[in-house]
C-alpha cells in the first residue's frame, strides 16, 4: 500500500516528503472481503503481528544492553586500566574517581597541537565542487559521512578561508545538537569545517585511538553534560574541549588499552549488527505477511 501511495504522491513539502490530498485518499481502491472474513483476517494478523513485535522488542532490548555494556567497558578500561589488581589513587577529579596509582590526569590542551571549530559563516556552495562543507551531522561512527545533500564548494571558495590544522592525528567532534560529542577520525578528506564541527589535532606522539575511546566513555559524556548545564541549546565550547580532563597512562599502556578495546568493541558491534539484521528481517516479514493476508494471496 505504501508503494501505491507513493505513486499518487503530488509535489514535495518543505520537509522533502511526498504529500497525499484528501480526495486521493478517499478514492484509493482497496480490497474488501465480507465482514466475517475481515474479522478472521484481523484476528489472525493481530496474533501474528503481536508475536513478531514481541520478538523485535526483545531483540531491541538486547541491542540496548549490548550498547550499555560497550560504553561501560570503555569507561572502566580507560579510567581503571587492564590490571584489576593495580593500586588505585584519587584522581582529584570528582567525575573521574579513582585511577591507577601510576597514572596522571591531564587536559586536552597539553597534548594537542590545535583545538578549534569550523567557519562561522556560510560559504558559497557549488554543486560541481570537490570539497565537502562538513558540519556535526557529517560525523559518523568512524568516518565522515557524505550524503547526497551534503553541500560542496570549489577550490576558489576554499582558498577564501583560514584553514585549521587537520592531520591524520585529528579527531573530529560534533559540537552541538542531539549528536554533540560524537566523534570521527580524519582521513585526509578534502573538507571545509562548519561551526558545528570541532577538531582536536593531537601531537604525533599521542594515541588517537585511546583519546577517542575516552571521548566515548560515560565519564567524558558526563563532563560534557555538566559543561552544558544552564544552556538552552546543547553547544560544546572550545574552552570545554581545551580544558577537558583525561586520565593519562603511559604510551605503552594506552596502546594496550586501545588494542584491547578495538577487539572487544568490534565483537560487540558485530553482535549488535546481527541483532539489527534480525530486526530488519522481522519487519520485512511483517510487512510481507500483512500484504499477503489483506490482498488474499495467503489463505488461512
Amino acid at each position: 500500500m505504501v508503494n501505491g501511495f507513493l505513486s499518487y504522491g503530488k509535489g514535495v513539502s518543505y520537509e522533502n516528503r511526498w504529500t497525499l490530498n484528501v480526495e486521493t485518499l478517499m478514492n484509493y481502491p482497496i480490497i474488501v472481503p465480507d465482514y466475517e472474513e475481515q474479522c478472521k483476517l484481523s484476528f489472525y494478523l493481530d496474533d501474528k503481528c503481536t508475536k513478531i513485535d514481541t520478538i523485535i522488542e526483545k531483540q531491541q532490548k538486547i541491542i540496548e544492553k549490548l550498547k550499555a555494556y560497550k560504553f561501560s567497558l570503555i569507561t572502566e578500561t580507560v579510567t581503571k586500566g587492564l590490571n584489576p589488581d593495580v593500586k588505585m589513587k584519587d584522581s582529584g577529579v570528582e567525575w573521574i574517581g579513582k585511577i591507577p596509582e601510576h597514572w596522571k590526569v591531564t587536559k586536552f590542551k597539553y597534548f594537542s597541537l590545535e583545538i578549534g571549530d569550523g567557519i562561522h559563516t556560510t560559504p558559497k556552495y557549488d554543486s560541481a565542487g570537490k570539497i565537502y562543507f562538513v558540519n556535526g551531522n557529517n560525523i559518523g561512527l568512524d568516518n565522515l559521512i557524505f550524503k547526497d545533500n551534503t553541500n560542496k564548494i570549489n577550490e576558489k571558495e576554499y582558498k577564501n578561508y583560514k584553514l585549521p590544522l587537520l592531520t591524520t592525528d585529528t579527531i573530529l567532534i560534533a559540537l552541538n545538537g542531539a549528536t554533540y560529542g560524537k566523534t570521527s577520525f580524519y582521513y585526509n578528506e578534502k573538507i571545509l569545517l562548519g561551526k558545528s564541527a570541532g577538531y582536536i589535532t593531537l601531537k604525533t606522539t599521542e594515541n588517537k585511538r585511546f583519546v577517542r575511546y575516552y571521548l566515548q566513555s560515560n565519564v567524558a559524556k558526563l563532563i560534557m553534560k555538566i559543561s552544558l548545564l544552564g544552556s538552552t541549546i546543547a553547544n560544546l565550547s572550545l574552552n570545554t574541549l581545551k580544558n577537558f580532563s583525561m586520565p593519562y597512562p603511559s604510551k605503552s599502556e594506552q596502546q594496550e588499552i586501545a588494542d584491547y578495546l578495538d577487539k572487544k568493541c568490534s565483537a560487540i558491534d558485530s553482535a549488535i549488527e546481527k541483532k539489527q539484521a534480525i530486526i530488519e528481517k522481522l519487519k520485512e516479514y511483517k510487512k510481507s505477511l500483512i500484504y499477503e493476508v489483506v490482498t488474499g494471496k495467503k489463505k488461512l
